[in-house]
């Protein structure tokens, strides 16, 4: 994969069921359809820090995904 094609997303894992962040404002999805895409890693971990603090105790990770995936 060449490094334009690279897509994010961010997902956390909560009671061990992993969720995906669907929105800026903290909403998650246990869709990978849902998720938000971001196509810098530097932002997507941004946000997986930020869900972090949103929903304690849990793990916020970032995936990099083929776009086939998302849909």
């Amino acid at each position: 994969m060449n490094e334009i094609s690279k897509l994010y997303v961010v997902t956390v894992n909560i009671a061990n069921e992993k969720y995906y962040l669907s929105s800026l404002s903290g909403t998650i999805s246990k869709c990978i359809c849902d998720s938000l895409i971001f196509p810098n890693e530097n932002v997507a971990c941004f946000y997986a820090t930020r869900m972090e603090n949103i929903y304690q105790d849990s793990l916020g990770k970032v995936e990099s995904v083929a776009f086939h995936e998302l849909i």
